[in-house]
């Protein structure tokens, strides 16, 4: 049998994308104005149909505002102020000449932009 050099990692990641769902990556808060706004990064990865080698990326970016609902009585009220997804692409996984090959798509979603 011939076994091509690296064919395996390859696959590997094409079968993790048709095997897996969800997946929650680094989450960053960054706190500003005195800690009246919070910003909250979170990377995520959507897998889509079971056995597809197909799955969503991106970046959702939350921004909110925090007030004191009473003077000193340690209530606060916290409102959504925008949601957006940064740095969408589509992983993806095809078979080639030597052996299943990732892939990755930045401009299949490039009409929605970066919001």
């Amino acid at each position: 049998a011939l076994i091509q050099k690296g064919a395996s990692d390859g696959a590997l990641t094409v079968h993790a994308l048709a095997t897996g769902g969800g997946e929650v990556g680094r989450v960053a808060h960054v706190v500003e104005g005195g800690g009246g706004r919070l910003h909250s990064l979170v990377e995520l990865k959507s897998g889509s149909l079971p056995s597809l080698p197909l799955a969503l990326a991106g970046v959702v970016v939350s921004s909110g505002e925090l007030q004191a609902a009473r003077a000193g009585g340690g209530v606060f009220d916290l409102r959504l102020v925008n949601t957006s997804v940064q740095q969408n692409e589509v992983r993806y996984g095809l078979p080639t000449e030597g052996g299943l090959a990732p892939g990755v798509e930045r401009s299949l979603f490039s009409w929605i932009g970066d919001q």
